[in-house]
């Protein structure tokens, strides 16, 4: 993706999806990648047949945009709970492979069938781990790409741990007020660690000791969600027990919170019958003014969107005022002046809210 024609610089546009603000533009990869062309990626749920994704300009250049790709995915996979029913959107802040390097989708040959590309994780070390070492699997990692998360078998065949005391940590950019969902992957890929017990660390993450992991008992993933970030990085700290810590691979997640749409029937009729060129939602995110012409409140309950105010005087518009904007029952200004509108106004037009025509 880029801005107007300057590949130079970073992309100046907001996205959204399904009617939420994902982000006013962050890429998590490096910035060489980024003045060819900057890749993100999220995940979210679809309520409907539709993905609707809005690419708002903040600048004075319009976004180019090189492509977009939809992958369907299970509705199972990483945390439904957090994603489930449309309730938040999962945008990636950093997928790392651990003693590899970059690859996956648009990067390499390999293979991930949610159409993943993952970093190598060599830049988000941090300055205090030292003697670090990378290792290969020796045989084949059994029981990957499996549902629902189907994580590729190249994630495992690489780890990285330490040849002297210490620990192992990384720091994972984010920005600050919102929750992220970290993902930590690990495999018996070392034989050293035969049995029980050979290779013990804590995870920290930000200071807080989330859980104990053994190597050889607890193969596989552990996610963790971190809550209302204060400040940033976010820190992992693998702290060791008996051995060193290993890791295959990290993700890191802004948990995004769905944002509030509009009253489905006022949403059709708006998009049908007033401003027919446009698609979506008439009033998300909030924090745009989403269609030019439609002002929207909260219900009295905050639990959705409402159409108060239409104003599309001069804009050419033709045909008539279907008897279906008695549907904005919340509607209080209707001003379609200067068009070539003909027919006669709906009966009951005024009968609900309606204060100015």
């Amino acid at each position: 993706m880029f801005s107007g024609n300057d590949h130079s610089v970073f992309p100046h546009f907001d996205l959204s999806v399904e009617g939420t603000l994902v982000f006013s533009w962050r890429s998590p990869w490096e910035e060489d990648i980024s003045r060819y062309g900057a890749y993100s990626d999220l995940i979210f749920y679809g309520l409907d047949g539709d993905a609707d994704v809005c690419f708002y300009s903040i600048a004075t250049d319009p976004p180019v945009i090189g492509s977009l790709e939809l992958i369907r995915i299970d509705p199972d996979s990483y945390d439904p709970l957090l994603t489930g029913n449309g309730s938040s959107i999962l945008v990636n802040y950093g997928r790392l492979s651990c003693g590899s390097n970059q690859w996956g989708l648009g990067f390499s040959n390999d293979t991930d069938v949610f159409g993943r590309a993952w970093q190598s994780d060599a830049k988000f070390r941090s300055m205090n781990t030292v003697g670090v070492k990378s290792v290969t699997a020796v045989r084949d990692v059994i029981n990957t790409e499996k549902s629902p998360n189907n994580f590729p078998k190249k994630l495992y065949d690489s780890a990285v741990t330490l040849t002297r005391s210490g620990s192992l940590e990384y720091e994972l950019p984010v920005d600050a007020k919102l929750d992220y969902l970290v993902w930590l992957h690990f495999a018996k890929i070392d034989v050293s660690a035969n049995a029980k017990g050979k290779r013990v660390f804590d995870v920290i993450i930000n200071d807080e000791n989330v859980t104990r992991i053994d190597i050889f008992k607890e193969v596989g993933s552990y996610h963790y969600v971190a809550k209302n970030l204060s400040s940033t990085p976010l820190i992992v700290k693998l702290q060791p027990i008996v051995g060193s810590p290993l890791i295959c691979g990290l993700e890191n997640y802004a948990i995004v919170p769905a944002d509030v749409k509009t009253v489905p029937e006022q949403g059709m009729i708006c998009s049908i019958y007033f401003v027919y060129m446009l698609n979506g939602d008439p009033c998300a995110p909030t924090n745009w003014d989403a269609w030019e012409g439609v002002t929207c409140h909260p219900n009295k309950d905050d639990s959705a969107l409402v159409i108060f105010q239409i104003d599309l005087a001069s804009q050419g518009l033709k045909g008539y005022i279907s008897d279906k904007i008695n549907l904005l029952t919340n509607l209080v200004s209707l001003n379609l002046s200067s068009n070539s509108l003909g027919g006669t106004l709906p009966a009951g037009l005024g009968q609900n809210s309606l204060k100015k025509l």
